[in-house]
């Protein structure tokens, strides 16, 4: 049995081809049309495909209200319904301890904005156990982060890393804040473990190419009740795609592109296409989020609500972009996820001298940051001394797969060289929006 397969995009396994013709009936609200009995051995890969996608509650839902679940072997199906149920268990722990949360932040004043799974496994999807995820994340105002961290301390909430935990008097009475380099404060953990916290005050880094204005953020945010808030439309569309392509150059999987799916459907009457446009121009965002849509279109097909607008004039994006963005989407390149933006670079870079700017930033990161990762409070000469304890933990994460890029290993490189080539292409200046 073999599934449709767009040849722009080179040959996708077939698990990955029907996981599409399947998503494709769950974006559409349609039948899946499968052309006979899909093989015993087609059911193993497509679960697997799923898992990587992140989407396994997701599967199980299409099968659930389709004809072909009839062929899927019960253990198999089983699989799909436990992994439905486990992630909506997961989910509901998550948002009772969150909405507690929230009514806490609310009593000291302090507004949230809903980003990324929080928003939309509770008001996008149709249950909060469809949307997997592995954190919450929150934006507060920069002015609101210390009283929220201080908060979170008095709550027993500690920081997720072992060094700071061993020591967590050196950081109850610190003055809390994110680094330019980070785009989020370092994940924090309930006492209980169920819930990991990311807390935002801006959504791109300071050194990212695109910066997206917060004060802006805030000023069209969308009350949602009491002291909670979501994106308003535009911006929505444009940070999920520009997490998507610019952030994570299409490693995060389908989920994304059902993400995108839930917006066009739940807020088709709201999206005002000349503002998410607009927008797009204003955060330079305008390839990542023409990339993203035209893969969106040709992967999950295509729909009257969900074609690209008249309102945007929409270049060529070339077939091997495509390609490239594709063979990132579909691969399990688990490796390649644990290379910082620094050492794609150093990869990228071949002057010695700006390989050894990267790799200065790399080993001596500011006494701020220092700050943020390790227990040296305010003490120069502890920083000094926590620099060897740098060292060591970047050659236990990295130093495997750095040995790989340097024997040229076509695991390590070529996805590398993919990754670069894409971000290059996608931090053009050029501006296509009216």
């Amino acid at each position: 049995m073999k599934a449709h397969n767009d040849s722009r995009f080179g040959d996708l396994p077939e698990s990955d081809q029907w996981l599409l013709v399947l998503l494709r009936s769950y974006v559409h609200d349609s039948e899946a049309h499968v052309p006979g009995e899909p093989s015993h051995t087609f059911w193993e890969p497509l679960l697997q495909s799923a898992v990587r996608h992140h989407i396994v509650p997701v599967l199980y839902e299409i099968l659930l209200n389709n004809p072909i679940a009839g062929f899927c072997p019960a253990p198999l199906f089983q699989q799909l319904k436990s992994g439905f149920l486990q992630n909506g268990k997961r989910n509901a722990v998550r948002f009772h301890l969150f909405d507690r949360l929230l009514s806490d932040l609310n009593r000291h004043h302090i507004p949230v904005i809903l980003l990324k799974g929080v928003y939309f496994a509770e008001y996008l999807y149709d249950h909060i156990g469809l949307r997997t995820m592995d954190d919450v994340d929150i934006l507060v105002r920069e002015e609101d982060l210390n009283k929220t961290v201080k908060m979170l301390m008095k709550q027993q909430y500690r920081i997720e890393s072992e060094i700071i935990a061993a020591e967590p008097s050196k950081f109850s009475d610190a003055s809390f804040f994110i680094a330019p380099e980070y785009k989020h404060f370092p994940t924090v953990i309930s006492p209980d473990g169920y819930l990991r916290l990311e807390i935002h005050c801006t959504l791109t880094p300071g050194n990212f190419p695109v910066q997206i204005n917060s004060t802006g953020l805030w000023e069209r945010a969308v009350h949602i009740r009491e002291n909670r808030y979501g994106l308003c439309p535009s911006d929505l569309i444009n940070y999920l795609c520009c997490h998507t392509g610019m952030m994570h150059m299409f490693r995060g999987g389908l989920r994304d592109f059902i993400d995108l799916a839930m917006i066009l459907k739940k807020k088709e009457k709201e999206i005002r296409w000349s503002d998410v446009a607009e927008t797009a121009g204003r955060w330079k965002t305008e390839r990542c989020l023409f990339l993203v849509f035209q893969l969106f279109q040709n992967l999950l097909g295509h729909h009257n609500g969900y074609s690209i607008p008249e309102e945007m004039i929409i270049p060529h994006v070339d077939d091997e972009i495509k390609t490239e963005a594709v063979k990132l989407l579909f691969s399990d390149f688990q490796t390649t996820r644990l290379l910082s933006k620094d050492y794609r670079q150093l990869w990228k870079q071949a002057d010695t001298i700006h390989k050894l700017r990267v790799l200065c930033r790399s080993f001596f990161p500011s006494k701020e940051i220092m700050t943020l990762m390790y227990p040296v409070g305010q003490s120069t000469l502890r920083t000094w001394l926590y620099y060897p304890v740098r060292f060591r933990d970047l050659f236990r994460r990295y130093g495997s797969v750095y040995w790989k890029m340097i024997w040229g290993d076509k695991t390590i490189v070529r996805p590398v060289e993919q990754i670069n080539r894409l971000e290059a292409w996608l931090f053009r200046s050029e501006t296509w929006v009216q």
